[in-house]
């Protein structure tokens, strides 16, 4: 399709949401890009998606592609914190860039997950699918509020990430199992 001045029409538009976690000196989690939502084409794969959220947050990051390596990893970042804190797979604990979409940890690689609207697509440095750990003694005090609902193109609707309020504000994150989609 063409628009009236001969240019392409702007491609369907989905809200995926994104947040990386990575570890301070302490070795205690430490956000590294606060989750955060961006508009992309209909299509978008997690690793596309993770490349524009590190570039638009001004993260360095050590990105194998398939050019560069046959296959698309997150392999190190620097933290925006600490320049001189750059993590990457750790063959003494096993740590490395776990990859993790509405809070399940990904079969696939990034580069072969194409994302749905209101995906949280979450980077988090640790080992054996182990999320972020924020305990209700944390300085976070994290309270869940409510959940969202998008539509899920098929005519209904689903239930995503739950609505979160820690100390720094409300933000979406993904440490509940999401429930199953429900219809009007």
């Amino acid at each position: 399709y063409y628009a009236a001045d001969g240019e392409s029409l702007p491609a369907e538009q989905i809200t995926v949401m994104g947040w990386l976690v990575g570890i301070d000196g302490q070795g205690h989690d430490q956000t590294w890009i606060p989750v955060g939502g961006m508009d992309v084409p209909v299509g978008t794969t997690a690793a596309e998606f993770t490349e524009e959220m590190l570039e638009r947050n001004g993260v360095k990051a050590d990105i194998y592609t398939q050019e560069t390596h046959g296959y698309w990893m997150l392999n190190a970042v620097t933290s925006p914190l600490d320049a001189d804190r750059t993590l990457s797979y750790n063959p003494n604990t096993w740590e490395y860039w776990q990859f993790f979409v509405n809070g399940e940890l990904s079969m696939v690689g990034a580069d072969q997950r194409t994302l749905d609207n209101g995906d949280l697509v979450i980077w988090y440095y640790g080992s054996d699918g182990t999320m972020p750990d924020f305990d209700e003694g944390d300085d976070d005090d994290v309270v869940i509020v409510d959940g969202i609902e998008v539509d899920d193109g098929e005519g209904g609707k689903r239930k995503v990430t739950p609505l979160i309020e820690t100390k720094r504000g409300i933000g979406y994150l993904s440490l509940i199992h999401i429930s199953e989609p429900t219809r009007p």
